[in-house]
């Protein structure tokens, strides 16, 4: 319970932090260059928030609903099949995120 809750603060926190740079400098100016920029740059930005807010919501319910349902010492209980298919949500929602953050910043920044 301790690692998963540090893990999750440390996760949200840099998300919160990379969301203030970005509203801050901006990224579009970076990316201009990119021959892709007017074409899959936008459709795997689309993609890639659709992943990232869909985990964000599923990983924070997973989060708000084991600390209502499981006592301070966690054990089965009748919220564990749910948690258990929140937790799957979750992890896949992450590496969908990873991957589609991957594409997006290659078509963005990196590609020529």
């Amino acid at each position: 319970k301790t690692l998963m809750m540090t893990v999750s603060a440390i996760l949200g926190f840099a998300v919160i932090l990379f969301e203030i740079e970005m509203r801050l400098s901006g990224w579009k100016h970076l990316a201009e260059k990119s021959p892709y920029y007017e074409t899959y740059v936008p459709l795997s930005l689309g993609i890639h928030l659709f992943f990232s807010i869909s985990t964000s919501v599923a990983l924070l319910s997973t989060v708000v609903l084991a600390l209502k349902n499981f006592s301070k010492r966690p054990k089965p209980n009748a919220h564990s099949q749910l948690h258990k298919k929140l937790g799957w949500i979750s992890t896949l929602g992450l590496v969908g995120t990873s991957i589609t953050g991957w594409i997006f910043y290659y078509l963005a920044f990196v590609a020529d």
